[in-house]
């Protein structure tokens, strides 16, 4: 046994069971409670390993998912700094994922003649 005296915790089950709490209360703090949990790639060190490819990308794709629906809520609650910023932090740990960028491009002003 790992962890004999204790209950075994795992950071990716951790993760998940908080996105699917945010996703299903839809508020900001669980949100921000499940984002923290991602503390980036899972198993980095391997970043060529055919088996853990799927489940690396899976994970990622969730964060900014999380990412983007914390944006929307913000929105709703008319905080645009916090959506913003929350698209932002999507834009830069995901580069190609575009629901990340087509949400800035929408929210970015445009000067008056342009």
């Amino acid at each position: 046994m790992l962890c004999p005296e204790a209950p075994l915790w795992v950071d990716v089950k951790a993760f998940e069971e908080a996105a699917a709490t945010a996703r299903s209360a839809r508020e900001l703090a669980t949100y921000r409670a499940a984002i923290e949990l991602y503390t980036g790639d899972l198993l980095p060190q391997d970043c060529y390993e055919f088996w853990v490819e799927n489940r690396r990308g899976g994970l990622r794709r969730l964060y900014l998912t999380l990412l983007v629906e914390l944006a929307k809520l913000y929105e709703q609650h008319e905080d645009l700094e916090s959506a913003v910023e929350a698209l932002g932090e999507a834009v830069v740990k995901g580069p190609a994922y575009e629901e990340a960028h087509a949400k800035v491009r929408w929210r970015r002003p445009t000067l008056a003649g342009q």
